[in-house]
């Protein structure tokens, strides 16, 4: 097809298209504004841009071929030397409109000045348009791009004219509305070289969607009108185990609905409401990631939700970063030094276990081997500690109690009760077990910080024989295993609640 022709076909489509009915809803509704961010690029010729990213406000229901002349009106408005008007085209701007050439500055880049394939081609939203632009009502907030073609009738910047095979150009909507804003508020300085990088990536034909994606991350990060994740860390580490996560938020920002998502190594995700966050001064909160002990050298990933879908994600950061960083700068802190310590080796400890969640971590280094000595001190450390139970046992209306623990960012207890036959529990039981082929009926007490494992839980349980109590102090779960035959010969696990307990001395102290 000869660029005589294809302008000639343009033409008859555009005429013909010209009288379909539009929507009425775009139509017709003339109220209000839409406002659009346009390109006019030639990067197929330059790698240049005669318009970058611009705003333009136009009247609700305007269309392509408005904003692309409105736009270069204001772009060479005032300049004596620009060609008056800066375009030519066919048909009018409200019916029937080809656009054959643009003023570049310095010429009129017009169809066919690069052989019979080029010209000037559109899409807004990242989508080609196959009808005159008279006919295309923008919709607000969109993106438009008017590229330079030299081949393939718009292949060499991603449009699949008449079968040919479009190269493969990445979607650059996003980054094009966010330098369009910038460039707005005329605050482009202030973004320091992730403007210059974004716009860098914006001139590059054939950018990678990974360059584009991290462009826009970057410039996001940069904004000062932006929130952004602080680059200080933080642990909980006498109450619960949790990576604590700064968000500095721009002075008067609405934060109403943000929140902080984490994403863990094993694709599992929680969050926290800046409702449940700790403030840190008037503009700062800090968001928790909760996690076990076996998750100490697992990378957590954070994410902020804004706005209206706005999301910025941090860096990637382990707990193990922050105790590892904490050491160094707090040498002289035994206290805390000792805790970190044997947070870690708990860790460690308990990963060389079969207590596993099942989930394949990343190896925690230890910083202390155990041995016989130390499992005899933890020993001699619980040695008083155990089960008090009152109306249990043979003839009573409960028969018997088993309990065990659920370690992870706070510790919890669970009690397992066996109801004499005939016998009905209250509370409601939680869930049930089948213990050596019995059923058992499970409660729990949970979030018992460390520093509070000593303690004893009390759980009352209603039968038609009155109540009975069982009393329980969680780090007794540590004799019952360290006397237990089953785990006699199981170094493994006596080193894991061994690592426990000393968790728990040193919580203490801390």
């Amino acid at each position: 097809m000869t660029g005589i022709q294809k302008r000639l076909l343009c033409a008859i489509l555009a005429a013909a298209i010209a009288f379909a009915v539009l929507p009425a809803s775009l139509a017709d509704d003339t109220s209000g504004t839409v406002t659009v961010a346009v390109t006019v690029e030639k990067l197929t010729v330059d790698g240049r841009y005669i318009l970058e990213p611009t705003l333009v406000t136009l009247p609700q229901g305007a269309t392509a071929s408005q904003a692309v002349l409105q736009a270069l009106r204001e772009l060479y408005a005032g300049d004596p030397d620009a060609k008056n008007p800066p375009y030519d085209h066919n048909g009018t701007e409200t019916s029937g409109f080809y656009l054959k050439g643009i003023w570049d500055g310095e010429t009129m880049l017009s169809e066919m000045d690069h052989g019979f394939q080029s010209g000037w081609v559109c899409c807004v939203n990242n989508e080609f348009i196959e009808e005159a632009a008279s006919s295309v009502v923008l919709p607000d907030a969109c993106v438009m791009r008017w590229q330079y073609t030299i081949s393939g009738f718009g292949a060499d910047v991603g449009n699949s004219y008449n079968g040919s095979t479009a190269a493969a150009v990445a979607d650059k909507d996003a980054l094009i509305w966010e330098v369009a804003q910038i460039r707005a508020a005329g605050t482009e300085e202030s973004f320091g070289g992730a403007y210059t990088n974004a716009m860098t990536v914006l001139r590059t034909l054939l950018a990678p969607q990974e360059d584009v994606d991290a462009a826009l991350e970057a410039l996001l990060a940069a904004d000062p009108t932006a929130p952004a994740f602080g680059t200080v860390h933080y642990m909980v580490l006498s109450d619960e185990i949790g990576l604590m996560f700064l968000v500095d938020f721009p002075e008067g920002f609405d934060t109403k609905g943000c929140y902080v998502s984490f994403a863990y190594a094993d694709g599992r995700a929680s969050s926290m409401d800046i409702s449940k966050a700790k403030a840190e001064g008037a503009n700062s909160f800090w968001f928790t990631c909760p996690m076990n002990a076996l998750e100490l050298s697992d990378p957590i990933v954070p994410t902020l939700h804004y706005g209206d879908d706005h999301t910025l994600t941090g860096q990637a950061c382990s707990a193990l970063d922050y105790i590892n960083a904490a050491r160094e700068k707090y040498p002289d802190n035994t206290r805390l030094i000792d805790l970190l310590d044997s947070l870690q080796d708990y860790g460690h400890f308990l990963q060389q276990t079969n207590w596993s969640d099942g989930v394949s971590h990343t190896a925690i280094p230890s910083k202390k081997e155990l041995g016989d000595e130390d499992i005899a001190v933890a020993l001699a450390g619980v040695a008083e500690l155990g089960i008090l139970k009152t109306h249990v046992g043979e003839g009573e209306p409960i028969e018997d109690v088993k309990f065990s623990l659920t370690l992870n960012a706070r510790t919890a207890v669970n009690v397992f009760i066996k109801p004499a036959e005939g016998q009905t529990v209250s509370p409601a039981a939680e869930d049930t077990a089948q213990i050596n082929g019995e059923k058992y009926y499970g409660y729990r007490i949970g979030k018992i910080g460390p520093k509070n494992l000593g303690k004893m839980r009390t759980f009352i349980f209603t039968t038609g024989a009155g109540e009975s109590a069982v009393k329980v102090c969680p780090m007794s779960y540590v004799k019952t295993i360290l006397e237990s035959e089953t785990y006699a010969s199981d170094v493994n696990i006596k080193n894991a609640v061994t690592a426990f307990y000393n968790y728990y001395k040193a919580a203490r102290a801390y």
